[in-house]
């Protein structure tokens, strides 16, 4: 529950920010040989659980084999009190079939999102190995059944750190947006259909080069907004007219063209991406080390933003969900700055893994 409000200096600007009560969770992660500050790049929530994607190196696998999926409770705000909960982490979905086919066959989870179906979409964009990226799909609501795990044949996982779902389910079902798949381009993978192709972002000279290390899908006005941790520049793309183009394939994967708007920049390199019902786009500032919202219905500026958050044992924020209860969460991790080239313990204690950013009716 917001409390009290006041005006704080980002890049000697004035912006209005709240002032939020310390709610936040951590769990314990030591039984399944996890530090307490391993990166967590990723989180989905669904009911009283939640899923954790742990990306790792293969200088780390050498070493120690640890699950890069992580299933930990999610708890159940019972009133307005600050909570810390401290619960064991297990290995979700390791009797659901043979176990190469599961949780061990898992390498380096870099992206996961629910649908309206509960049904868990993972990406799995290994780096340096042998093998391709795979969006794999579970149902929850059926004992955490496989539903499908499909090959990305011929994609670079280097940049492949996002997969959203598009909360609009057409004939076929749902489709996630999956990024950076590089050359300006995306990944649409369709559930129903179980086929996938290329998104390619088509704009003039004058418009800055594509980055989408990060997603965020407005509910709205049907909009994938999209940027890089590397990059002050956000983009958007129209999703009624990838929705209804033509489907680009014939015997394999096509290439699908779609016009980018470049919105303007962002007030800072950032990192985590996500659209509230209001149509706020929320972000963390790297530099800053600020949760900032933007209100999309004004332009990309400062006096448009909100910083929701801004707090010394938050230092960097990585993802951003939204619960049951209509509480947005962020996710929080040691350090903002080369953040997936080296998965390794940061000195640092943190406090707790997510914090309460804001509540939806509050907004």
């Amino acid at each position: 529950m917001i409390t009290s409000g006041k005006i704080r200096f980002v890049l000697g600007i004035s912006v209005f920010y709240f002032l939020l009560p310390d709610v936040s969770c951590s769990w314990n992660l030591t039984s399944l040989n996890i530090w307490d500050d391993v990166l967590i790049w990723r989180f989905a929530v669904w009911k009283n659980r939640a899923f954790l994607a742990i990306p790792r190196s293969t200088d780390e696998e050498k070493k120690a084999y640890r699950p890069t999926l992580v299933e930990v409770p999610w708890p159940e705000l019972n009133s307005n009190l600050p909570i810390s909960v401290a619960n064991a982490a297990i290995v979700p979905f390791s009797k659901s079939g043979p176990s190469k086919r599961n949780y061990e066959a898992l390498v380096s989870v870099t992206g996961l999102d629910t649908d309206a179906r509960g049904r868990l979409w993972v990406l799995d964009a290994p780096e340096e190995y042998n093998r391709w990226p795979r969006i794999v799909i579970y149902d929850l609501k059926r004992n955490d059944r496989l539903v499908s795990s499909t090959e990305l044949i011929n994609v670079s996982a280097k940049r492949l750190k996002s997969l959203v779902i598009d909360p609009f389910e057409d004939q076929w079902g749902f489709r996630a947006y999956i990024a950076d798949a590089g050359d300006e381009t995306i990944i649409i993978y369709s559930l129903g259909q179980d086929k996938w192709w290329k998104l390619r972002m088509l704009h003039g000279p004058e418009i800055p080069r594509v980055q989408a290390t990060d997603l965020a899908i407005s509910r709205k006005n049907s909009i994938l907004y999209m940027t890089g941790q590397n990059t002050h520049n956000l983009f958007s793309i129209n999703l009624e007219k990838v929705r209804t183009d033509e489907i680009p394939w014939k015997e394999s994967s096509g290439i699908q063209n779609i016009t980018v708007t470049w919105l303007g920049k962002k007030l800072g390199l950032s990192t985590g991406l996500f659209c509230d019902l209001k149509d706020g786009l929320h972000y963390f500032m790297t530099s800053e080390k600020a949760s900032v919202r933007w209100d999309t219905k004004f332009p990309l500026d400062a006096e448009s933003h909100s910083v929701l958050m801004q707090n010394d044992n938050v230092p960097c924020i990585t993802d951003y969900k939204m619960d049951a209860r209509r509480n947005v969460w962020g996710l929080v991790n040691s350090e903002c700055s080369d953040i997936m080239k080296k998965n390794i313990a940061n000195k640092s204690i943190l406090k707790f893994r997510t914090v309460n950013i804001v509540k939806y009716s509050f907004i």
